[in-house]
């Protein structure tokens, strides 16, 4: 992936540092397609952190939660674009919402002011304990639909917040508060699930595989060849199908994408809209 900013872009490959290869490239954003926001939902009395297995202590900070959700909207932008290639309908993908704002996109040049990925923090009314009832969570025996359900609770909060309010909008939600209960043997706060209301759409996953997801361009390669195995003393393992933390970062990644309803992943169909 190449980062490109508005207007005329030289992307060059040398060789042996010696040979140049230089590609002009004029990048127009079509700022008529609607775009898809990036948002963190947590939780009123949150403390902003998520589950990482020991080996990655300290490595549980919003910051990085920021920095991840970016990489991987920036990660299923050239996905799309890639699949309808290979489907013979061009490079053609959806647009992100983006800001000037101090990037992270690649660990090279961490920090400089550029167009790049917003990412909203929403703190929600709800708790985390609400969050975290054993009702509300998808994947558990105990699941309640007759309670407000966590697509409820965000959907809510979207609504009613100040940049989203009364306006058409696409929203990747992370439910940062999902937490693996050793006991149980289930993932609390998450739940796979897209929709909407109206002009709002909306897609939720938590964040319970978050740990596995690469933060830079740089990080994508390695995160995908790591085969370092899931404790789930400490973190999910998905479905029993997260067993080594590359299995992790594909589920996730690839779980949420299809939650957001900007396009429909139905097996190997893909749909734009």
């Amino acid at each position: 992936m190449v980062h490109l900013t508005p207007g005329l872009n030289t992307i060059s490959f040398v060789f042996d540092g010696k040979k140049r290869l230089d590609f002009h490239v004029n990048y127009v954003p079509l700022m008529e397609n609607p775009e898809l926001s990036l948002v963190i939902f947590i939780g009123s009395d949150s403390p902003a952190t998520f589950d990482v297995p020991p080996q990655k202590k300290g490595q549980d900070t919003l910051s990085i939660a920021t920095e991840k959700l970016r990489t991987a909207g920036y990660m299923w932008q050239a996905f799309c674009a890639e699949q309808m290639y290979r489907n013979g309908m061009g490079r053609r993908t959806f647009r992100l919402e983006e800001d000037v704002l101090p990037d992270t996109v690649s660990s090279q040049d961490k920090g400089v002011m550029r167009n790049t990925a917003k990412v909203h923090v929403i703190r929600s009314k709800h708790s985390v304990a609400e969050i975290r009832d054993l009702r509300r969570a998808q994947q558990s025996e105990e699941e309640d639909e007759s309670y407000p359900s966590l697509y409820d609770f965000f959907l809510t909060d979207l609504q009613e917040n100040p940049h989203f309010h009364e306006r058409p909008c696409i929203v990747a939600g992370l439910i940062l508060d999902s937490h693996w209960d050793i006991k149980k043997q289930v993932s609390l706060g998450h739940t796979a699930l897209g929709g909407g209301v109206g002009d709002t759409r909306l897609g939720i996953f938590g964040s319970h595989l978050l740990h596995a997801w690469p933060t830079c361009i740089e990080e994508i390669v390695p995160c995908f060849m790591d085969n370092t195995k899931t404790d789930t003393r400490y973190v999910a393992n998905d479905a029993n199908e997260s067993g080594e933390w590359w299995r992790a970062a594909n589920i996730g990644l690839g779980a949420m994408v299809i939650s957001i309803y900007i396009f429909y992943i139905v097996r190997n169909e893909i749909y734009i809209y």
